[in-house]
This record gives C-alpha cells, sequence and structure tokens, in this order.
C-alpha cells in the first residue's frame, strides 16, 4: 500500500509529537519520585548541618533535602506565617519548647543532635586578654552580640549577663547585635569586635582567626541543638528518616568533626588533666622562643652597634629615605588599583587554568628579586621595548619609575593574596541577598564585599608597602644607585656598606636602623588602626 507523498511528513510530525509526550510523561513521572524535604535550620549549626545534608542525599538519592538558615526565632515565625516546612532544628532547646508550645512540630519527633557551650569568643592569640566575663566591660573592649528574641544565643548571652550582674556595663562595650549566629561568628572572624559571646563550636568554624574562653560552669548552662517533624510536614516518613540520619552515629560524626559535642555534658577538648593542659599551654610560649630570639638578635645587634655620630650622618641620606617613602607609597596605590580586581577574579570565578594565572601572580614571591630585576631590565631596557620607548622620548630604566615598577612587581603578590583571602571570607548569601535587593554587582562590591573585607585588605596594602620599602635586588638592577635619583633606603645602606671605610660601615649601620624603625612604626600603627576601627553598621 503506498501512502501520499504529503502524508508522509504529517506522520513523521505525528510520531514526533507522540515521542515528545512520551518523553515528558517519563521526566515528569521520574521528577515526581523525588521528595523534597524544606529544613529550617538555626545558623548555630550551618556547617555540620549542610555536610548532613549531602552525605544523606547520598545515601537516599529519591530524596531532596533544601535548607534554609537564619536566626531560630525569625525560622520559626516564617513556619509560622506561611505554615510550611517539615523539618525544624533551632540553635537551642529554648526555641524548640516555643514550638511545641505553640503546636508547630509533633512531640514524638523530637530528638537532640548536638550540644551546644556557651563560651567568649575572641580574636586569635587573644589580644586584648580577655579571661572572664567581667573584661567585657572594661573600656576599650568592642563586644559583639546576638540579638534577643530573634537569635537563641542572643538570649543565652542576655540570661548569662543578667546572672552575672553585667547586662548594662557589657551592652555599653557592645557596637553591633547581630540578627544570626553566623553572623555573630564573622564579628570575630572578621576582626570587626574583640569579643562575643558565642559557642564552643565556633572555634571550629575559623580555627585560625578565632579562640574560646571557657566560662566557669556555674555561669552557663548547656543547651542543645533539637530537631523535630513540623505539622505541616507532607512527608512526615521521609523526614523522620533525614532525623534519624542526623542523630545516628554517622550524623553526630559529622557534628563531631565540626567541634560540637554529641554527649551530654562533655565538652569538646575537654578530655585530659588541667595540669596536663597547663603544661601544654605553656609548650607553645617556649617553644617559639628559639624564633623570636632568631628574628630579634641581629635587630639587637644593629641598634647596640649604632653611634649617634653615624645618626649624625643619616641625615646625608634624608633624600634616599624620603624617596623610599614616595615610592613605596606610589607601588602600594597601583598594586591596589590593580591587585583589587585580581584578586576578585580569582576569588569569585572558576575558570580553565585558574591554577597557572594563580600561580604566575604567586611568583615573584620564590622567585630572586634580582632575577625579577633583570627580566624588568631586558623587556623595558635599551634591549627590549625601551629602544621603542626612546624614539617617542620615554625612558623607564634607571629612573624613580623603574623604582617603583621594581617595587610592584615584587610586593603586589602580598596585596592580592591578602585581598583574595578577604573576599573569600564574605558570605556568599549576603551579596545574593543584595542582588535580590536589586543591587549591581559594583554596587554590591562596593556596600557589601568590600567593607567586609576591609581589615584583609589594609592588612594586604600594608604588607605590600613594607615589602615595596624595603625592596633591594629588582631595585638595583632596573634603576640602579644613583644618589639623590634612584638611590633607596636598601640601596643607600648597600652602597654605604660597599664603602671599605670604618664611617661607610658606621653610616650602613645606623641606615638599617633606621629603616628597621619606620618599618615597625608604620605596620605596628597599621595594626592598631584595624583592631580599633569600628564596622560599618549600615550595609544594604
Amino acid at each position: 500500500m503506498r501512502y501520499p507523498r504529503r502524508a508522509v511528513p504529517r506522520v513523521l510530525a505525528a510520531a514526533l509529537l507522540v515521542g515528545l509526550a512520551i518523553s515528558a510523561a517519563v521526566a515528569s513521572a521520574g521528577a515526581a519520585e523525588k521528595v523534597r524535604l524544606t529544613v529550617f535550620v538555626g545558623s548555630a549549626s550551618k556547617p555540620p548541618a549542610q555536610k548532613a545534608k549531602l552525605a544523606f542525599e547520598k545515601s537516599h538519592p529519591n530524596i531532596v533535602v533544601d535548607m534554609t538558615f537564619g536566626g531560630s526565632g525569625t525560622l520559626l515565625n516564617q513556619m509560622k506565617l506561611e505554615e510550611m516546612g517539615d523539618i525544624y532544628m533551632p540553635g537551642s532547646d529554648d526555641y524548640m519548647d516555643k514550638a511545641q508550645s505553640q503546636k508547630v512540630i509533633i512531640p514524638q519527633t523530637r530528638r537532640i543532635v548536638a550540644y551546644l557551650v556557651p563560651t567568649i569568643c575572641v580574636q586569635h592569640g587573644n589580644p586584648k586578654k580577655i579571661r572572664t566575663l567581667k573584661d567585657l566591660a572594661r573600656p576599650g573592649v568592642t563586644v559583639g552580640l546576638a540579638r534577643a528574641g530573634a537569635v537563641c544565643l542572643g538570649d543565652v548571652s542576655e540570661e548569662i549577663l543578667r546572672n552575672a550582674g553585667l547586662e548594662a556595663q557589657v551592652k555599653k562595650n557592645c557596637i553591633n547585635y547581630a540578627a544570626s549566629c553566623e553572623l555573630t561568628q564573622q564579628m570575630i572572624q572578621l576582626g570587626e569586635v574583640d569579643a562575643i559571646i558565642g559557642w564552643d563550636s565556633f572555634k571550629s568554624w575559623a580555627p585560625d582567626k578565632t579562640d574560646i574562653v571557657r566560662l566557669p560552669a556555674n555561669q552557663i548552662r548547656v543547651r542543645n541543638i533539637p530537631t523535630a517533624v513540623a505539622v505541616y510536614s507532607q512527608h512526615r516518613k521521609e523526614a523522620e528518616e533525614f532525623i534519624s540520619f542526623l542523630t545516628s552515629s554517622k550524623g553526630k560524626a559529622i557534628f563531631a568533626k565540626h567541634g560540637y559535642s554529641v554527649t551530654p555534658g562533655r565538652q569538646p577538648g575537654s578530655r585530659g588533666r588541667p595540669t596536663r593542659r597547663l603544661a601544654f599551654g605553656l609548650l607553645a610560649p617556649i617553644a617559639s622562643l628559639p624564633l623570636l630570639l632568631y628574628l630579634l638578635a641581629p635587630i639587637i645587634g644593629l641598634v647596640v652597634r649604632t653611634t649617634p655620630a653615624a645618626l649624625n650622618c643619616c641625615w646625608e641620606a634624608i633624600n634616599a629615605l624620603r624617596l623610599s617613602l614616595f615610592t613605596a607609597t606610589v607601588a602600594t596605590a597601583v598594586s591596589i588599583v590593580i591587585g583589587t580586581p585580581a584578586a576578585y577574579w580569582l576569588s569569585h570565578h572558576d575558570f580553565r587554568g585558574k591554577d597557572a594565572v594563580d600561580t604566575l601572580i604567586d611568583l615573584p614571591l620564590v622567585l630572586p628579586p634580582v632575577a625579577g630585576g633583570l627580566a624588568l631590565l631586558l623587556l623595558y631596557g635599551r634591549q627590549g621595548l625601551g629602544a621603542f620607548l626612546a624614539q617617542h622620548e620615554i625612558r623607564l630604566s634607571f629612573t624613580v619609575t623603574a623604582v617603583i615598577m621594581a617595587q610592584v612587581f615584587i610586593a603586589s603578590p602580598f596585596y592580592v593574596k591578602h585581598a583574595r583571602a578577604g573576599f573569600e571570607a564574605v558570605p556568599a548569601t549576603l551579596r545574593l541577598a543584595s542582588a535580590t535587593l536589586g543591587a549591581s554587582r559594583l554596587r554590591t562590591f562596593l556596600r557589601v564585599t568590600a567593607p567586609l573585607a576591609r581589615h584583609a585588605l589594609v592588612a594586604g596594602a600594608v604588607m605590600t608597602w613594607a615589602r615595596a620599602l624595603g625592596e633591594f635586588g629588582a631595585t638595583i638592577v632596573f634603576a640602579g644607585a644613583f644618589p639623590g635619583r634612584t638611590e633607596t633606603m636598601p640601596v643607600a645602606i648597600y652602597s654605604s656598606s660597599s664603602a671599605a671605610t670604618p664611617e661607610g660601615l658606621r653610616t650602613s649601620i645606623a641606615l638599617a636602623v633606621v629603616l628597621v624603625a619606620v618599618s615597625f612604626l608604620v605596620i605596628a600603627l597599621a595594626k592598631r588602626l584595624m583592631r580599633h576601627s569600628l564596622p560599618a553598621s549600615d550595609v544594604p
């Protein structure tokens, strides 16, 4: 039987439509097989909760867990207003009691996942020497607290301070009230305050930036992280499966790995006798003495060998000091301008060749400065682009510009590394919130990312300036050692020490002492300003 020619396309089109309909039906049926759980989680348990979610989804491929984080009180109100959610997991048992009294959760499903111990969290190294709650009321100590009524940690903090009779005094030093445990911890992590009242688990969130000061047992009450199925859940069976996973040995192991206590009455890291802990605490400073002595001894040697007569001779090299301060400042400014985009690019974008770019930026850190100066001379000197520039009456080598270029080449990686670390520390949720409010990427960077990363940016700028001030190898090769023109302080020290006279040696020693003193004072002043700077409270 033969079909008309016009019927053939129609048959093919019909077959194609039927195939698409079947594919869509199969896809929708496959999608319908997966169950989505909505879990409202207090920010106090964000890091391990995210890990537990991934582990659970891996072992239960038919269940997808969607988590939203925030203050326990705020989350409870959201669940009640929207009448939604499968699981409630606040940061403290107090809010679970409220949820149970307001009939938001099913009491029979209530379980305990981990325990939280209130502590004082301070910046790494405890620079303000905070030991007790009374120290939080000292003049000059800046404190951050969680907001009571919205965050369980805020209620706990008020209770601790009230029982100690220090609520009014400490609140005078409080410069910020955070809307979640995560934001409370970030005040210490970003160096915005000297201390916060937080949970012992905050130490594991940023171990290199946070230390904890444990409070006496009679001043605190250990809380727990509970979880329960919400009355609004349409997937109670799957919700109870997730809760069973959280309270299983595998789930609790995830919390324990993040520094949370998973057994009542025991704090993480509390094993061992007090005398052993004390002995270990003394071991670190004693073991640090060789390094401190090794760094300090040469400086003491310089100071001891310096004479008043040699210091008077230093006035002859005042031009070298002025040139060093000028070129180091300009080099730092240039590094900030060209380094900030690179740091932001590396911190927020993944691309092919990222490791190669990162390695290229780090290369001047390990490259001998003399080799860097030689590379600059070959490229911008008479044997390279310098010949072309000379035709336009532009000369770079053996000029002040060459000094700045050499300093930028050697010192700019210090700024990029610090800036990148600062940008990476800014939570993505804050940037997304800014974008949700309609802010452009540039506005988000200027009003959110940069202010929150400002301590890292300032630290990078200070380290860049200090490295540029002490740059010698690349400078002397690319810029030379012309007194009054390209002779910086390090070059002047080398020139004086090269003179085969006692006077030249004395002058070089005095110049070295001046350079060490200027560098030390500038870095110490910058760190002091960073420590005492107040946070920007108005971030859109």
